[in-house]
């Protein structure tokens, strides 16, 4: 591998700077083409450019390329790879500055856009003008300044970017591309920044329309808890989750708290209705597998009555499960409706009983 040309780049060179956390390390290769990457052991994974696993370490090797708007989209490139293509002809295809920097594996730097001053000036600026050509870095851009606290967007990127929505390339963009960016932003320390990002750039519309005209702040909390307080009706979840192709974890926890949330915040355990609350069990499907129903309790905001549901709805699912069997026997001679019934007003029964000891 001594004669093989590569370097760090993209965001674990940026992370270094930054002194982030980063287990992704990428390398692009100078000098050398698919064959003689095979020759070497390289076992190649890419399908639309040529990218290789090295054969002890498993990080990825990218042929250096260049790309050429050809078509509509994220993915409209005609991409070239060749041993000619220089590092610079590589680095000036990147979307950010700061993440067009390369280190040589003896640790020198190669930044011609100046991202190493960027970093520390906090600013996030695109490469150049065919930043543009894909729209998937207008949400790129909003998700950096999500994962990146205290950095601001250049004037001139944020012209580009209205540009983009201007002439409706953000339409381009297949909703699950857009989710994944959406996710990471949820997962960053500053996720509000991305909200932050469209209302600055006029650009709600055509994805995240349902937010328009809102006033919020994302709570701290894991992504999918961060997903299911946003601000969104039941229509607008389905909705929005039907755009983006949310997967059904997400959009689940999110019609949980609009058709439940609000019950349990209300009353404290000891005011509920048992038979309202035994529905929202039964709606929640709590009484197969609690998983939804404690999600949804530690969305409360709380902290004492958030125990309290939970040691109660704790106690109530373990009592219902230790009387099974009895329940069933009960009901052994109902049919259809009747045997609902019936084992619903035995689970009531023994709810009350728990609840008078």
């Amino acid at each position: 591998m001594d004669d093989l040309k590569y370097f760090l780049v993209g965001g674990a060179v940026r992370d270094q700077v930054l002194k982030r956390e980063n287990s992704d390390r990428d390398y692009v290769v100078v000098g050398a083409n698919e064959e003689q990457m095979l020759e070497r052991g390289f076992k190649k994974i890419g399908k639309s450019f040529p990218v290789f696993l090295h054969p002890d370490t498993g990080e990825e090797y990218a042929l250096a390329r260049t790309e050429k708007k050809q078509g509509l989209g994220h993915t409209g490139f005609e991409i070239s790879a060749s041993a000619d293509i220089t590092l610079l002809q590589d680095l000036s295809r990147r979307d950010l500055t700061i993440n067009a920097i390369a280190v040589s594996p003896g640790g020198d730097f190669f930044d011609p856009y100046n991202g190493l001053e960027d970093l520390s000036n906090k600013v996030l600026r695109h490469v150049s003008d065919a930043f543009i050509e894909d729209p998937l870095r207008f949400f790129r851009v909003a998700r950096f300044a999500s994962q990146l606290p205290g950095f601001s967007i250049a004037e001139e990127t944020s012209f580009l970017m209205k540009e983009m929505h201007r002439f409706e390339s953000l339409d381009e963009l297949s909703g699950e591309r857009i989710w994944q960016e959406f996710l990471k932003a949820l997962k960053a320390p500053e996720p509000n920044r991305w909200f932050e990002t469209l209302s600055n750039m006029q650009a709600y519309d055509p994805w995240f329309g349902v937010f328009s005209g809102k006033t919020f702040k994302i709570a701290p909390g894991s992504a999918i808890e961060r997903f299911a307080l946003l601000p969104l009706l039941e229509d607008e979840i389905l909705t929005f989750s039907d755009m983006l192709k949310i997967p059904k974890e997400f959009s689940q926890a999110a019609l949980d708290r609009v058709r439940h949330l609000e019950y349990f915040n209300a009353d404290s355990p000891n005011e509920a209705s048992l038979a309202v609350y035994y529905d929202h069990l039964v709606a929640l499907k709590a009484l197969h597998d609690p998983f939804r129903l404690f999600f949804l309790l530690d969305l409360i905001q709380d902290e004492s009555l958030r125990a309290e549901w939970r040691s109660k709805s704790s106690r109530d699912l373990d009592v219902i499960k230790e009387h099974k069997e009895i329940i069933e026997k009960e009901t052994s001679s109902l049919l259809g409706r009747d045997k609902g019934e019936g084992i619903k007003h035995a689970r009531l029964k023994v709810l009350q009983d728990q609840f008078e000891r």
